[in-house]
């Protein structure tokens, strides 16, 4: 198919610039995927779509590759387009973020976020049973081939995932493994034992962040057969998962002020203060998700405290736990897992219009 008509730009939001001059096929099937009003931009003739997405899919930082290609005189004509992609197209701007600068932290958050993972699996050649923040049952309940069976997936869709080997696949299927954990796992027995008592639900309220975490990193990119909406709008729930896991911590930093103060290092001075200050910043980072206040900007500092605990609490005690117990490099990987989560819902959260209501694509003058 050639496309040799060019409609003089009309009125609109972009009225005072150019329209878009779009040089390569691959970017111009985006924009017709995306639906994006046919004034805004125009083509060069010649083009031709065929396999424009394997091209694309091929690229790498298709995004940032992509929109290297694409005349972006008109600024607002830019910016445009990287909402459309991000909100319309999911998962096709993993190296752009909606501003149309690198995302830098999408990727590093990926790769923190299959790390923990893996390493939770390995945990479970090394240690027998299932950890309790997979299924909250002894040792001796569980058969030896089933904990390292389950390791063995967890290991396997952790390494997927940090080496970016079909990492939304793989993101997906640990997602509703997580999940059945949960429901068929965790849930019962916390409600069957005290499920009044806060603290009794850390390991499950860990795993609905992770399995959020997992869930959010699962949107689906575009290809020619196209997306799958519904798994994308489902996936799109999944911050507000880990957006559980933060208030609901916060909260426990002030209910147990107590045993939460005794875990910071005894040369820090003002253990309390920093207990309150912390529990006060996990509400905050949660509340900033669900209400999508800020949330770049939100989650980086989060992911920076929570990687200073990693260091500071966690890899200490790690280290000095004893041979075969698995619980201090659990906590670690966890939070490794979380702070990666962080970052790279930081550069793919939904954006809104500087108006502040989500955005919606143009209409007609």
């Amino acid at each position: 198919m050639m496309l040799r008509n060019k409609p003089a730009p009309a009125a609109g939001p972009l009225a005072n610039g150019p329209p878009l001059l779009v040089k390569n096929s691959a970017v111009l099937s985006i924009l017709q995927k995306a639906s994006v009003d046919r004034r805004f931009y125009t083509v060069n003739t010649g083009l031709a779509l065929t396999n424009a997405y394997q091209r694309l899919d091929r690229s790498f930082g298709m995004g940032q590759r992509a929109l290297g290609l694409i005349d972006t005189k008109p600024d607002d004509t830019i910016s445009l387009l990287c909402r459309v992609l991000k909100t319309k197209a999911a998962g096709i701007m993993d190296y752009v973020n909606v501003d149309g600068q690198t995302a830098l932290f999408y990727p590093i958050g990926r790769r923190f976020f299959g790390l923990g993972i893996a390493g939770i699996g390995i945990i479970h050649f090394v240690v027998p049973g299932l950890q309790p923040v997979i299924v909250p049952l002894p040792p001796e309940a569980v058969w030896s081939g089933f904990g390292y069976a389950v390791g063995a997936v967890l290991t396997g869709a952790g390494v997927a995932i940090l080496l970016n080997w079909k990492p939304q696949t793989s993101a997906r299927l640990l997602g509703v493994l997580l999940l059945l954990f949960l429901v068929f796992g965790h849930l019962p027995n916390r409600l069957a034992h005290h499920p009044e008592i806060l603290g009794y639900w850390t390991d499950a309220i860990k795993l609905v962040a992770l399995t959020g975490g997992a869930f959010a990193l699962s949107a689906p990119k575009p290809d020619l057969a196209g997306t799958s909406a519904k798994w994308s709008h489902f996936a799109s729930y999944g911050k507000y998962l880990y957006a559980l896991m933060l208030i609901l911590f916060g909260i426990d930093h002030f209910i147990y002020a107590d045993l939460v103060k005794s875990m910071v290092p005894t040369w820090i001075p003002a253990p309390l203060f920093w207990t309150y200050l912390t529990g006060l910043a996990l509400i905050g980072s949660g509340l900033s998700i669900v209400i999508n206040f800020n949330v770049s900007f939100i989650l980086r500092l989060l992911a920076i405290m929570l990687l200073l605990w990693l260091v500071l609490l966690h890899l200490p005690s790690t280290i000095n736990a004893p041979l075969g117990n698995g619980n201090p490099a659990i906590s670690s990987l966890e939070c490794l897992a979380f702070s990666g989560i962080a970052l790279f819902l930081s550069d793919s959260h939904e954006p809104r219009h500087p108006t502040g209501s989500r955005l919606k694509s143009p209409k007609p003058a």
